[in-house]
């Protein structure tokens, strides 16, 4: 196993729900470049004493402060980090209420492998920044952002370490580690759809739209127009926009213009769509209809 030379991939995934029934979080976002990573648990210790000397001792851990600092911070991140507004004016106010966020990170190592992190629940402060005039010389500022994590309410696990040079970890968890938060009993099951129009409808209304109506939450980089589209009969594709709900559940696709009448039309989503966990829909999803 190697020693450590470098730090990368800074990521945060907002924690969406901790309960006993499980831990979900957003898809992790990746943050600037690394510049430094500091982890310091607070650790609760008592000794008990007799005889004149320590006859048992007990620790447990309390929270971790982590620290780091980055290239930069862009208020787009410094606004989810802080929960604050960044507003269609481009002013990121103040005030704000910070979410728990899962923050992860890579460790290089100096046999060409990697030490993989994901502390799993925290909130971030105010970033310190310090800016300095110009001088003869040049010199970059560097924001830091301090954060305190505990343990999951669901698990009571604080972070999870993985490392290339440990038997068992495979490089297809190394590959997938930003994709999601790790979790030692990842999801395997591929997502399922259900689309209206139902297939092989008719009369549907030229002025309809098509959702998709996932059972989990699906990845928002995979709704795209080469992911979701609806064509004709004449095998043209439909001009329209993409949403998704909020929950990441949905996709709509809306159409410019109203459909044209007493015509066939077929709405694909396709096998590369993926849930959170990286798992794709089994098949590619045909739909059928006709208008009036």
């Amino acid at each position: 196993m190697g020693y450590e030379n470098g730090l990368k991939n800074f990521h945060y995934a907002i924690l969406t729900d901790d309960s006993d029934s499980g831990a979900t979080y957003d898809t992790p976002v990746k943050l600037a470049e690394a510049v430094t990573a500091g982890v310091e648990p607070s650790i609760a210790t008592g000794r008990l004493y007799g005889d004149n000397k320590v006859v048992s001792n007990a620790s447990k851990f309390n929270y971790a402060t982590v620290t780091i600092t980055t290239t930069k911070l862009p208020a787009k991140d410094e606004a989810a980090l802080l929960g604050k507004t960044l507003g269609s004016d481009g002013v990121l106010r103040s005030r704000g209420n910070a979410p728990y966020v899962a923050f992860g990170y890579e460790v290089t190592l100096d046999d060409g492998t990697s030490e993989f992190w994901w502390i799993l629940k925290g909130k971030f402060q105010e970033p310190s920044r310090t800016k300095n005039t110009g001088t003869d010389s040049i010199e970059y500022g560097q924001p830091s952002i301090v954060g305190e994590f505990i343990r999951r309410d669901f698990d009571e696990e604080w972070k999870f370490t993985g490392n290339e040079g440990n038997a068992g970890f495979e490089t297809v968890t190394a590959d997938d580690w930003f994709n999601s938060v790790y979790e030692p009993n990842p999801d395997t099951t591929a997502p399922t759809v259900t689309t209206a129009p139902d297939d092989d409808a008719t009369a549907v209304a030229i002025t309809t739209d098509v959702i998709w109506t996932f059972d989990e939450a699906i990845r928002s980089a995979d709704v795209n127009d080469g992911n979701f589209y609806l064509m004709d009969s004449l095998g043209t594709v439909v001009d329209g926009s993409l949403t998704q709900s909020t929950d990441e559940t949905t996709v709509t696709f809306t159409p410019t213009t109203d459909l044209n009448s007493a015509m066939d039309y077929t709405a694909v989503a396709s096998k590369n769509i993926r849930d959170l966990a990286g798992n794709n829909l089994a098949n590619t999803e045909v739909t059928n209809f006709a208008t009036s």
